[in-house]
């Protein structure tokens, strides 16, 4: 089991403008342990390139904002790539999550810090 520091990715929706909302992601760090990694093609019928799929399980140590917004949580960043959670696990005090593609979603604004 390696250990992770990392960045995990929640959806916070905004209203845009009236009646028109949109899941902006908002990005916090996270210490935690890889559980099972491996990769697996994911052949489809109706596609020229197959998919990347990841058989990965990340478990983080929860915090009071992870556990207020479980249902939120979109992405994980992990060797430089975004993979999308598929499912999550809660074990307290530790959240297990599940991967599988890529995350093709938004990304989150950068500030022009200088």
């Amino acid at each position: 089991m390696a250990k992770w520091y990392g960045v995990i990715g929640f959806g916070v929706s905004n209203e845009q403008r009236d009646s028109v909302w949109d899941d902006t992601p908002e990005e916090r760090k996270y210490y935690g342990e890889l559980l099972e990694l491996s990769r697996r093609d994911k052949k489809q019928t109706d596609s020229v390139n197959e998919d990347i799929q990841l058989n990965l399980k990340l478990s983080i140590i929860a915090d009071p904002h992870s556990k207020t917004n479980l249902y939120n949580i979109k992405y994980a960043e992990i060797y430089g790539t975004k993979w999308k959670v598929d499912s999550i696990e809660p074990q307290h005090p530790r959240l297990i999550l599940k991967f599988g593609g890529r995350w093709n979603g938004p990304e989150p604004e950068t500030s022009s810090e200088v």
